[in-house]
């Protein structure tokens, strides 16, 4: 997926929805929120079942004299990602047709989420992370911000746009092979190193022998 079309995924009732302001800001839909909603909810949509009304928080200018920055709430909508595809269907523009794309692929993901298998590496990823990061805690390193920093690096060798949440099986047991193989360079013979490079080492690693198994 590409990274300029990721909308967050929010959960209402155990189901995964997007906000309807969010998605009619990246549609680029002319229509005021307000006027444009009630139209979409015209073609058979059904409030609890495809949309959940909610508040919604957001940052606005006090006045036009002023940079005070203060929050309102407004109200916005919580809809089914199904629900979303079938907006972008009516929508006859190139946004339209991008985002109705990357909802089918959301969905995707979703029903792959679904499966043991799926949740078992996910499961074993939570616990290579843990691993990681105690093992990084160990020697020095306590901030978030660098264990988040680590798996950048590992991400940009990978190509992966996504947040581990919406990331596939593979993708999942690219990062993990990362980890651990990053631990084994981080305490060979030569001792500590500067993380980073570590973890990008260790990525090209797992990338380079990937691509010769599949004959890339």
């Amino acid at each position: 997926m590409q990274k300029s079309l990721e909308l967050k995924i929010i959960k209402r009732n155990k189901i995964e929805c997007v906000s309807a302001r969010e998605l009619h800001n990246r549609l680029e839909i002319e229509t005021p929120f307000r006027k444009w909603f009630p139209r979409m909810v015209e073609y058979g949509f059904l409030e609890k079942e495809d949309y959940l009304c909610y508040r919604s928080k957001m940052s606005a200018t006090k006045n036009q004299h002023t940079d005070e920055i203060k929050e309102i709430e407004i109200d916005d909508y919580a809809i089914t990602i199904d629900m979303a595809k079938q907006i972008c269907m009516l929508q006859r523009t190139e946004q339209g047709k991008q985002y109705r794309q990357y909802f089918l692929e959301i969905e995707k993901l979703i029903k792959e989420q679904g499966t043991v298998e799926y949740q078992k590496e996910r499961q074993k990823s939570i616990e290579v992370r843990k691993e990681f990061t105690d093992f990084l805690k160990d020697r020095g390193y306590s901030k978030p911000c660098e264990y988040i920093q680590t798996t950048m690096q590992m991400k940009k060798v990978f190509g992966i746009k996504n947040k581990k949440g919406l990331m596939t099986k593979i993708e999942l047991a690219e990062i993990e092979a990362s980890e651990a193989l990053s631990r084994v360079l981080m305490d060979d013979e030569y001792g500590y190193h500067e993380v980073n490079p570590v973890c990008v080492e260790a990525s090209n690693i797992v990338h380079n022998a990937k691509r010769q198994k599949i004959g890339a």
